[in-house]
Parts: structure tokens; sequence; C-alpha cells
């Protein structure tokens, strides 16, 4: 559990200092630095952070849902929570690798190094928790 906490703690400041960057850049108007499939993967890997807060949101529902009813209510969240977990943590991991890829084959900054190397280790956790428990899948089974 605590694991999962720094892994999601992780992937929330991820999130949140995305809008943060874009607002600091905008008021001492500096350029984006990043351009070509470095900067697509830069904010495909920030999309799929904040995609993993819906995630845990959208169980977060279902779990309670489930437990307040019979389950019948549950059916679309669940749909939902279940797609957004492939979409989150598999396109999470996959893109957090290829950041790390590109992070590691041009010139880049020890921090945007280390950055990478964590954004991969949370990314990678979450997949991995996320098929553990078949938060993955398309059954009524999780």
């Amino acid at each position: 559990m605590p694991l999962a906490l720094a892994a999601m703690a992780f992937l929330a400041l991820t999130a949140t200092t995305w809008p943060v960057a874009a607002i600091a850049r905008w008021r001492y108007h500096r350029s984006f630095a990043l351009s070509g499939a470095r900067a697509m993967v830069y904010r495909l890997v920030r999309l799929c952070a904040v995609l993993s807060l819906v995630a845990v949101t959208l169980w977060t529902v279902v779990i309670q849902l489930v437990s307040a009813t019979t389950g019948a209510a549950a059916a679309g969240w669940l749909r939902a929570a279940q797609a957004s977990s492939l979409l989150a943590f598999a396109g999470g991991a996959a893109l957090a690798l290829a950041n790390l890829w590109l992070v590691l084959r041009k010139p880049a900054s020890p921090t945007a190094r280390i950055f990478a190397v964590l954004l991969l280790a949370a990314s990678g956790y979450m997949l991995w928790l996320a098929l553990q428990y078949h938060l993955i899948g398309f059954s009524g089974q999780y």
C-alpha cells in the first residue's frame, strides 16, 4: 500500500505540475523547449498521469457503489473505470518507457533523466497493480 500511495502521489505531482509549468512559461514569456516526438510524448505522459487520477477516482466510486448497493447501479461506472484504467495505466507505462528512451537518447538534464526513471517506475507499478487486481479488462469480475 505505501508503494501504491507513493506512485499515485508521483503521478498526481506530475499531473499538477503540467499546468503550473505552462503558466510559468506564459508568465515569463518562455517558449516550450521540446519539439517533435519528445514534445508529443511529454504531453501524452502527463495526460496519462491525469487519467490515472481519474481511474483511481472511478474505482473508488465503483467500490462505494458495490458496497452500498447490490452492485447493479455500478455497471456503467465499472466499464468507465476499466476503460480509463486501460488508457491510464497501460498507456501511461508504455508512454513512460518511450519518454525514458527519448530522454536517454538525446541530451537532457540530470533532473529530466531522474524524473523519467521515476515516472516509469510509478507508471509500471500502477500497471502491475491494475493487472494484479484485474482492474484492466472488460468483465464484471475485478
